[in-house]
């Protein structure tokens, strides 16, 4: 921002007698009262012009006034920054715990299909684009704006004629700013496309590393992510090189403008204060239209992170925890006898646009065991999955001891419905001491003890 000069009031005996005159008679047209002893022009309570000290013999007077002008833009400046940081961090604080728990309820379906990184990545940059760069973004384009409209009123006010050149240049900045903006905005978000892969890759290299170190690949992985890193690296260097583009352009039509406004002010119609003035202000103009430029482009750029949060806020979620309609706290029990499991036309897919897995209807009695042989991806687990509704079933029904079981919720269920993993390694030698302590038949016999 350009410095702001203040305006000294020059006695009216550093005048001619003729420029006196003139001066008299332009405040006795606008019905302004006018002394000839007057030191000064300023405005009183009722709006009338009234005397002001000399600056020469009370310039501590001038000193307090433009004191009170850098101190009341540093609180009000202050003012600005506190509401927009506390306005940020309500927003981020918001999103993330809408976002968080929004992915921690969705389906079963939306993390077998969402690659790791993806998810990693908008709980890491996106979520970090909100809480910082945001809010500096848009503080700094309303700054630059405020600039851009006030100098154009201090050089059309003392220069009118720059209206007419300034008018073609601002609309050659609009059309660079349009150009910028289309290829920033796509040359952003596919930085951040580019990111996630980084996030996956990583991440699986550590899950696997034992197998990645007795196969001997690491050299291969590593290049891998190296290429990963390098594509990101390019859209970044890309987006860049495009803000240089920008800043050449502009640079060049700010020269145009300080050209001209310096014209029209050494042509002797303008005093010498005033076209000093004039063309600070025109540099503030094209420094003005830079920024706006920039930070307007920064500011669409950084609302794809808000974007692409905002797309994990409708993610499919699984059934409630809990239902109105809450089961007995003897459920399920032996006393329904053979029709204790009844599925009747049940039919699964693993989304609503893929074809059926499973379909078919089937009783089982209390008591019985009962075990599922067939082919993989024949729907063995699928099935197994839909009993504790991890699947929701896309026809039919399945009924537990006389109760729906999509009619109550999923704690209901899941509290109702014990279930025992395959894999024993999920158990350690801290843990298993537990199962003695029970005694359980069922974890005998599986020879986990």
């Amino acid at each position: 921002m350009s410095s702001i000069h203040p305006l000294n009031w020059v006695h009216p005996q550093h005048y001619s007698h003729s420029e006196f005159t003139t001066k008299q008679h332009i405040f006795q047209s606008l019905h302004l009262p006018v002394s000839s002893n007057s030191t000064g022009p300023a405005f009183n309570a009722s709006g009338v012009l009234s005397d002001l000290p000399s600056a020469n013999a009370h310039p501590g007077f001038y000193l307090a006034v433009y004191a009170l002008i850098v101190l009341g833009d540093a609180l009000l400046g202050s003012l600005a920054s506190g509401v927009g940081s506390w306005g940020s961090y309500r927003a981020a604080v918001t999103i993330h715990d809408r976002l968080l728990g929004t992915v921690l309820k969705s389906t079963v379906r939306f993390f077998d299909t969402t690659p790791l990184g993806r998810i990693i990545n908008r709980f890491s940059k996106d979520v970090e684009t909100i809480d910082g760069s945001l809010n500096s973004s848009l503080m700094t384009v309303i700054v630059y704006v405020a600039n851009l409209f006030v100098a154009i009123a201090v050089v059309a006010t003392i220069v009118p004629w720059f209206l007419v050149p300034a008018a073609i240049i601002s609309y050659l900045y609009y059309q660079y700013t349009l150009l910028y903006l289309r290829a920033g905005r796509s040359v952003r978000r596919l930085e951040a496309t580019l990111r996630s892969p980084i996030y996956s890759g990583f991440s699986e290299v550590l899950d696997g590393v034992v197998s990645v170190r007795a196969f001997g690949v690491e050299e291969r992985f590593f290049k891998t992510l190296c290429e990963q890193v390098d594509k990101t690296q390019a859209a970044s260097y890309y987006y860049w090189m495009m803000n240089r583009w920008l800043l050449i352009r502009f640079d060049s039509l700010g020269a145009l403008s300080v050209f001209f406004t310096t014209l029209f002010a050494l042509s002797g119609a303008v005093k010498p204060g005033s076209a000093g003035m004039a063309i600070i202000s025109a540099q503030s103009f094209v420094m003005a239209c830079y920024w706006v430029s920039r930070f307007w482009g920064q500011l669409e750029m950084d609302f794809n992170a808000v974007e692409r949060v905002e797309e994990y806020l409708h993610l499919p979620q699984e059934p409630p925890s809990t239902t109105s309609n809450a089961p007995p706290a003897y459920w399920p029990s032996t006393s329904s006898g053979s029709d204790f499991l009844r599925v009747e036309d049940l039919e699964i897919k693993y989304a609503p646009d893929l074809p059926t897995v499973f379909k078919g209807s089937f009783t089982i009695a209390a008591g019985e065991k009962i075990g599922l042989i067939g082919r993989t991806g024949s729907g063995k687990s699928t099935l197994a999955m839909s009993m504790l509704r991890f699947s929701e079933p896309a026809g039919g029904k399945i009924v537990l001891d006389g109760i729906d079981i999509t009619s109550i919720g999923v704690d209901d269920l899941v509290s109702g419905v014990p279930t025992h993993c395959e894999r024993p390694l999920i158990f350690s030698d801290q843990e298993l001491h537990i199962f003695h302590k029970v005694s359980l038949p069922c974890v005998s016999r599986t020879k986990l003890i």
